[in-house]
Parts: structure tokens; sequence; C-alpha cells
């Protein structure tokens, strides 16, 4: 059996949001993406762009990480950053788009309710210490 560690929490519904304008234009044009945790569409209908972000039931993600608190106004902006991380080590999306999403993570934080002066210290750590995350790629274990 393979598996990884280090996840606690796991979705129990697709859940989706649109990305921000400046976040997608970084992003080279792509026409559509599908993995077995996350799916956008960057065009709506009437060919106009817009990338909504749906992340699968059943993604699993560690919560927020370093000085972030496990709260409920976190939970949700975590998953997000999360899973643009994860698109970013799967080479789905461009290591440019980073700092990018760290702002994402912090507005998304503003909306939870958490203060805006918190809110951007956790963007301000993430910007200084996130690259590494972004890169790094959880080993695979295996039993016997």
């Amino acid at each position: 059996m393979k598996y990884s560690e280090g996840y606690k929490y796991v979705t129990e519904e697709d859940i989706s949001i649109l990305v921000p304008p400046y976040l997608y234009n970084t992003v080279p044009t792509i026409t559509h993406l599908y993995t077995c945790y996350a799916d956008y569409q960057p065009f709506d209908d009437s060919g106009s762009k817009v990338m909504e972000l749906l992340v699968k039931e059943g993604y699993a993600w560690d919560g927020p990480s370093g000085p972030v608190p496990d709260t409920k106004r976190n939970m949700f902006p975590s998953l997000i950053h999360d899973v643009w991380y994860q698109l970013i080590r799967e080479h789905h999306m461009p290591m440019c788009t980073r700092v990018q999403s760290d702002r994402w993570f912090g507005e998304l934080c503003k909306q939870s309710g958490t203060p805006k002066w918190l809110a951007n210290g956790y963007v301000t750590v993430l910007n200084r210490c996130g690259e590494k995350y972004a890169r790094e790629v959880k080993p695979i274990l295996e039993m016997n």
C-alpha cells in the first residue's frame, strides 16, 4: 500500500470559487484543466475570460500552516491556497502565480473575518517563506 502523510482535513462536498483576475491573468492560455482534485474552465460561455476553481469532494489538505491557526475563518482560505500550491507543484500553474495566490489567501482571510492587520501579516510570511512549499513534493511512503 502506498500513501502520503500530513493531511488533517477532507472536503465533504465540491467547493467552487471564482479566481480573481489578477491571478488568472498571469496564467498561460489553458483551454481546460482537470485533475482528480481540481477543475477549472478559464472562459465562460460567451468567451469572456473568467476562471472558476472547483475543488472536488474528497480533496485532502493539512489546514492552515505556519503561524496561521486552524480556525473556522482560516479553513476555507487555507484550502484554496493549498490547492493552488499543489497546482504549482504539479506544474499545472506556473511558479509566477505563487505570490499572487498568497495575496488571494490574505483577501480570503479578510472576507472570512480575519482582521486586516493579521491577514496582511500572514501574506508577508507566505511571500517570504512560501516558495519552498510550492516546490516541495510530499514523499510517498510504502507499507510492506
